[in-house]
């Protein structure tokens, strides 16, 4: 009967430490570059060209949400393993902000993939969304590809071309430009 009641408990235990496995979510984590070039209507007549970079986002970020950057601040993506909507996230130090569809988002649209042993292969369309207030905005769509290898050297990288409009400081402007990824890192969240 001992036994019975041992054997019983180790399946209760087993079937709770189940259920909370089935609720985690891996996530691959990459960081992130922005590069682009930002064409605006600043006078009748006159366009100014810009080249921005990943610092002038997480400057413009920062400063929309009062955050202090430090110099290592960076963006990062933490990509669902098995799809979903990556989320953006801005490390600051040891302060982490998820940022939202109204900071900065990438969306994903229609999309294949090619699978081979533990590599994955993904195209597809791309929404890219900024908004760090103070007329600095856009919306545009790109194509991304994205590697990931799974196994005992997990690796992810990826890359969206994009085009798009919004505004710059104002201004009414058109933006080109690429979002890039790369990372080894995952992550379990409960």
């Amino acid at each position: 009967m001992n036994n019975t009641i041992k054997l019983a408990m180790i399946g209760t235990l087993m079937g709770i430490g189940l259920a909370q496995t089935n609720a985690q979510t891996t996530n691959v984590l990459a960081n992130m570059t922005i590069t682009g070039t930002v064409y605006a209507q600043t006078s009748d007549g006159v366009v100014t060209i810009k080249r921005v970079t990943t610092k002038d986002a997480l400057k413009l970020l920062a400063d929309n949400l009062g955050i202090t950057l430090s110099n290592r601040a960076k963006l990062v993506v933490a990509s669902p393993v098995g799809g979903g909507n990556p989320e953006v996230r801005l490390v600051n130090g040891a302060d982490v902000t998820v940022l939202t569809p109204d900071n900065l988002s990438l969306i994903p649209g229609a999309q294949v993939a090619n699978v081979r042993g533990n590599r994955e292969t993904d195209y597809g369309i791309w929404t890219v969304s900024f908004d760090a207030g103070s007329g600095n905005n856009f919306e545009s769509q790109g194509f991304g590809t994205f590697f990931q290898t799974f196994g005992i050297r997990p690796n992810t990288r990826g890359t969206i071309s994009f085009a798009g409009s919004g505004s710059s400081g104002g201004s009414p402007a058109v933006i080109k430009g690429t979002v890039a990824s790369k990372g080894k890192t995952f992550e379990v969240l409960q």
